[in-house]
């Protein structure tokens, strides 16, 4: 899904849109800034109802997901290879959501901007939970930007 405007989402479940589907992938990217922002109760539903067989799993643009959402949602995805999010913390987020990576992982691409309101940093905890996981992924990139920090501009850890 990229680029999505309207309403009709925002009214129906993922799930019900694409009935009996057997997704191997998801892909979702805002490319609006005033298009369908994917939010917990859709990411939910389409785990839920169709992705529980995901091997790749892409989330970029979003700021309305929570950390306990998509670490729910991680934990049941048994045969996930590759998962990337790139996403707005405009909530307080967590880095609990790496621990439950599934071993099956093997590429992880993370981009996190925090709010400025938003609290506490989180890249150490990350770092941390993504270190501890055994097997390492294959490739790794993480990127944290946090815009308090830094004395001109985001500073990125």
């Amino acid at each position: 899904m990229h680029g999505v405007t309207g309403q009709y989402f925002d009214r129906r479940g993922l799930d019900d849109c694409f009935p009996e589907s057997h997704l191997d992938s998801f892909v979702y990217v805002q490319g609006h800034r005033y298009g369908f922002e994917i939010r917990d109760h859709h990411l939910e539903t389409l785990i839920a109802g169709l992705g529980s067989r995901l091997r790749k799993l892409i989330l970029l643009g979003s700021s309305r997901l929570t950390s306990s959402v998509i670490t729910s949602c991680l934990q049941i995805l048994p045969t996930l290879e590759y998962f990337a999010i790139s996403i707005i913390a405009v909530h307080e987020w967590r880095s609990n959501f790496s621990l439950a990576l599934p071993q099956t992982v093997s590429v992880l691409k993370i981009q996190i901007t925090q709010d400025q309101y938003s609290v506490p940093p989180i890249a150490d905890d990350l770092e941390t939970g993504i270190m501890r996981r055994p097997p390492l992924p294959e490739a790794m990139y993480i990127n944290i930007c946090n815009p308090n920090k830094g004395r001109q501009g985001n500073y990125c850890y």
